[in-house]
């Protein structure tokens, strides 16, 4: 999101070029989990203490007091119609995402949330509860620290050009992004390569800010650290009785990223 707002790119065409790699690598990462993990996908998980159904029309624990990510153990039955008011809107925004620039996506994207908050089935105080607002802190940091460093950065990339790096050239990009993501994480890691993306030459810039956003999305399924989606994903799991380390998420995330950032690299070259 950040890249498309930089870069004002096109939404629709950002969508139908990534429609490909994508799908190639959805099907190539289940089929890595069936034979990696294939045998252990019947595997019944540990009883959780406390467990208890959720009734969404209770008015139990309403409060604004910020939490991060309290434990959902129990099953909550399906709101049918927020579900399909919930569908209605998204595939309202995606035509309109279609159609929008700049500040317009993110005033649409702000209304339809706010209509989903219309509603006495969705409980704003309760899904206030369930924003994770460490995680927001984390990335309004980023920003201030990024911004802050900008001098040390343009410093830091002109010693990586002197010696013969250009991450102008599209295979040198994806792999300096494919490193830089999993030592600093990748949205630092998009927002350290912004400048140097910005400083090239015109015909270029769509290539290598679509290269970007492929790569660095790709890249935090290197280790369980290179995303902080992972960490999200972990900490949930936790809740479950299920652990996530870093030895049997590599397994995986190791091959299937180096795999699909070739990929998809190659993908982009080619179609751009």
């Amino acid at each position: 999101m950040h890249i498309g707002a930089v870069a004002g790119l096109s939404f629709g065409h950002f969508t139908l070029v990534m429609l490909v790699p994508v799908l190639v690598g959805l099907m190539l990462n289940y089929v890595g989990v069936l034979l990696v993990f294939g045998k252990n996908l019947d595997a019944s998980l540990p009883p959780i203490n406390g467990t208890r159904p959720i009734d969404p029309h209770s008015h139990d624990n309403e409060t604004l007091v910020p939490s991060s990510l309290p434990l959902q153990t129990g099953h909550e039955p399906p709101d049918r119609w927020l579900i399909t008011k919930t569908l209605v809107i998204l595939s309202a925004l995606i035509v309109f995402f279609l159609f929008a620039r700049g500040e317009w996506r993110a005033i649409g994207a702000l209304a339809g949330a706010g209509l989903l908050l219309c509603s006495h089935h969705a409980r704003a105080a309760k899904r206030y509860q369930l924003v994770d607002w460490n995680l927001l802190r984390l990335f309004l940091g980023l920003f201030v620290v990024n911004g802050a460093m900008q001098p040390l950065v343009h410093r830091a990339f002109a010693a990586v050009a002197a010696s013969g790096v250009n991450l102008h050239n599209p295979v040198e990009l994806s792999g300096v992004t494919l490193a830089l993501s999993n030592l600093v994480s990748n949205v630092p890691a998009v927002l350290l390569l912004q400048s140097p993306l910005q400083a090239a030459p015109q015909h270029q810039q769509r290539e290598l800010w679509y290269l970007l956003a492929l790569v660095s999305t790709w890249a935090g399924n290197l280790t369980l650290v290179g995303s902080i989606a992972n960490l999200i994903v972990a900490e949930s799991a936790a809740a479950f009785g299920v652990t996530l380390d870093l030895k049997t998420y590599c397994k995986l995330g190791i091959p299937l990223t180096l795999i699909t950032v070739l990929l998809g690299t190659v993908w982009l070259i080619v179609v751009m």
